[in-house]
């Protein structure tokens, strides 16, 4: 009785994440401000496509403040959605930020450079011929 188990098709791809991804992209390529266009285009959808001048990111950012905006404007539109983890990863703060901001890796202080990328599963190592215990990613043999 849920979306889960419906048989329903399960939405991967979201607009707003791809035109934030897109934008991204143009950034890196030195187009800040047909990046920051983009990032409006997605602000807009929610002010009814009627946003306030404060509202809209200014054309006039650099390349560097833009990448951090845009972080930031990732948790803003896709807050729920699981993409948080796989930014952190992309951009390479998974461990720096985990470390400094999540009360339980802080508490704990278990978080290790490592912990970017995940154990290859016991049953997939199990069932593969071509794979041994010792192929285990670094730090959880």
């Amino acid at each position: 009785n849920n979306m889960w188990n419906s048989g329903k098709d399960i939405p991967w791809l979201r607009l707003g994440n791809a035109y934030l991804l897109y934008a991204e992209c143009l950034n890196e390529l030195n187009r800040t401000a047909e990046a920051v266009d983009w990032v409006n285009d997605v602000r807009a959808r929610a002010w009814d496509f009627d946003i306030p001048d404060e509202m809209m990111w200014k054309s006039n950012m650099s390349q560097s403040q833009f990448r951090e905006e845009i972080m930031t404007e990732r948790v803003r539109e896709l807050f729920g959605e699981r993409w948080r983890r796989f930014d952190l990863v992309r951009t390479g703060k998974f461990y720096e930020l985990v470390k400094e901001r999540n009360k339980w890796a802080k508490q704990s202080g278990t978080i290790q450079p490592w912990n970017v990328i995940w154990p290859i599963p016991m049953s997939e190592i199990e069932q593969n011929l071509e794979i041994d215990f010792s192929d285990q990613n670094e730090g959880y043999i």
